[in-house]
């Protein structure tokens, strides 16, 4: 990560806090530049390396580290080899320190130019497996030709939950579970996917064959796609105990090859799995509303120049669907 904030020095940055809180205080003494050589050090695990990163030489390096040991009372690297490995304490640091980082980078930044092109910035995603299949592809292919240092970092929705937020880019989710500014991306049908060699279903699926098949069903930990399918089954009476539940789409279509398990899913995500995997596509005997997956962000990130760009790359690559 590339910080807004300068390489350590005699008229460094510092966090000046006055307040009663002891914590505070103590961190009223530290030189927020050393987070910027803390974050690099662990990135590159080598005092040379980080130091060339951050255009400091090695004795400032070591000194910024020294600091750092000082202050947080832990040696963060130690020796192991020829590299430089980091204490546990130091790995739970890292994240809080991108996330500080990222924040002060953000409001610094929030109305200077963005070049796609040189930057080397990581944004994270927050998708389901589904919407990550269906995307990423299309994502890669416009970052080689548009931003090739950029990077993306996809995280399962189970794991961006309301209090990580502001850690989150984007969110691509089903219109029905975005909070705040969103976008359509895409749309998709819902089919039916069983074994091709399966007896019992023919070339058309009817009511009365489905309900003699077990059934696949998907539960996790957040309510997104697992819900809408729910909803959509309930409105058309179509209530199966679920002879096997999992917690994302690719598993399921796994699991079915060989079996007589059937699973409703997402015409996109089918189509790429019909290739590797022997499956049958099935229109469903009843109609469902088809899905509308949006793109969701944070209102603060709304007139952020990076973050405009990215939303304009994810848009580009869903129209290429």
């Amino acid at each position: 990560m590339r910080s807004a904030l300068s390489p350590p020095h005699t008229n460094a940055l510092s966090l000046t806090i006055a307040t009663d809180d002891p914590m505070a205080a103590t961190l009223a003494h530290l030189d927020l530049n050393l987070l910027v050589v803390l974050e690099t050090l662990l990135a590159e695990r080598s005092v040379t390396r980080a130091g060339r990163a951050l255009g400091l030489s090695q004795p400032a390096t070591s000194a910024a580290l020294a600091r750092l040991r000082r202050f947080f009372d832990d040696p963060l690297l130690v020796r192991t080899g020829r590299r430089l490995e980091p204490t546990a304490f130091a790995l739970a640091l890292r994240e809080p320190v991108q996330d500080i980082l990222r924040r002060i980078e953000l409001t610094i930044d929030r109305r200077s130019e963005f070049d796609p092109k040189s930057s080397n910035r990581e944004y994270t995603l927050a998708a389901s497996d589904y919407a990550v299949l269906v995307l990423a592809p299309a994502l890669h292919a416009a970052l080689s030709k548009d931003a090739p240092n950029v990077r993306l970092r996809f995280v399962p929705l189970e794991l961006a939950g309301r209090d990580a937020e502001s850690c989150i880019d984007l969110f691509v989710v089903p219109q029905a579970h975005a909070r705040g500014p969103h976008e359509k991306l895409f749309d998709d049908r819902w089919v039916f996917v069983a074994d091709k060699n399966n007896p019992e279903i023919g070339s058309r699926l009817t009511t009365a064959t489905l309900r003699r098949q077990p059934f696949i069903r998907y539960r996790s930990s957040v309510t997104t796609h697992g819900s809408v399918i729910a909803t959509a089954l309930e409105a058309v009476n179509f209530e199966r105990p679920a002879a096997v539940t999992v917690s994302n789409f690719a598993t399921a279509l796994l699991l079915i090859p060989g079996t007589r398990l059937v699973a409703l899913c997402q015409e996109r995500l089918t189509l790429i799995a019909r290739t590797s995997a022997h499956v049958r596509i099935l229109k469903p005997p009843f109609a469902i509303a088809p899905l509308l997956e949006v793109m969701a962000w944070n209102p603060a990130h709304e007139r952020d120049p990076a973050h405009v760009w990215l939303r304009g790359l994810v848009r580009r690559a869903a129209a290429t669907l």
